[in-house]
């Protein structure tokens, strides 16, 4: 049976604070669709994009806190947890079979369907199942963007001159030398992080030209970049609103079955 102090938690989450992320990104998208100026809009982008990057991180959160609940609770394993994308959402992409409606449980060390089907009756089993299969696509969707923002959007360079006008670009690290790396972890984190702590975005092409020209004299031949075009903002957002929805139905869920939630 789940714990009072988890009850509390998982009611208080998806009530309140899990929309936090998905609310400033709405208002933020708003005035993005509104905004005119390039360079606003390219400030405004890369806020949703941390908003993006922001739930990703209190989904995992939540995936590794249920988890690893055992010998402890769902909301001291949350309050305490530090966000290691390899810790949870690297596992959640292993053997992987969104067919099988059990793939939640193994995920989640929740109960089988199995388990469930004598509980309850044949409509709700049949619901459960649907549940269980949405909520373990929605957590490898998250997973798989997590890995390919960082791939996909990331490069190194010795000319900044190329990058699209339309891109928010970055800063991420520099290059000296052949093992001179200047970061560390997922580059998509890194980013994210940037727009937190430094805001290393560059305005437009001919601060690229000058730039590119400015690091050869200063003996720093490529650095990497990381660039998000305008035209995947929408996406972005709705990422936001599908991990807010997985997020709020799986607290709902885990209330839905609390005694049979073992610790």
């Amino acid at each position: 049976m789940i714990t009072k102090l988890d009850e509390i938690f998982l009611k208080n989450f998806k009530d309140f604070p899990y929309n936090n992320n998905l609310i400033s990104a709405e208002v933020l998208f708003k005035a993005f669709n509104n905004e005119e100026d390039l360079k606003n809009k390219k400030i405004l982008g890369s806020k949703i994009y941390s908003e993006f990057m922001q739930s990703i991180e209190t989904f995992g959160i939540l995936l590794y806190s249920i988890k690893n609940r055992k010998n402890s609770s769902i909301f001291e394993r949350f309050v305490k947890s530090r966000f290691n994308e390899k810790e949870y959402f690297e596992e959640a992409t292993l053997s992987f079979n969104g067919a099988d409606p059990d793939e939640l449980a193994r995920l989640l060390d929740l109960p089988s369907i199995a388990d469930l089907t004598p509980e309850y009756n044949p409509e709700e089993i049949k619901g459960i199942k649907k549940l269980y299969t949405s909520i373990a696509s929605t957590i490898y969707g998250a997973a798989k963007i997590n890995r390919t923002l960082s791939s996909q959007h990331s490069e190194k360079r010795n000319d900044l001159s190329s990058i699209d006008k339309e891109d928010i670009c970055m800063l991420i690290n520099i290059y000296k030398g052949s093992n001179d790396y200047s970061g560390e972890g997922a580059i998509a984190v890194n980013a994210y992080n940037k727009i937190k702590h430094g805001y290393n975005s560059l305005e437009d092409k001919n601060v690229y030209r000058k730039l590119s020209a400015a690091l050869k004299d200063q003996g720093i031949p490529d650095v990497e970049t990381f660039t998000i075009p305008l035209s995947e903002i929408k996406n972005l957002m709705e990422g936001i609103k599908s991990i807010t929805t997985c997020a709020k139905t799986l607290a709902q869920y885990m209330l839905f079955i609390k005694d049979k939630i073992t610790y």
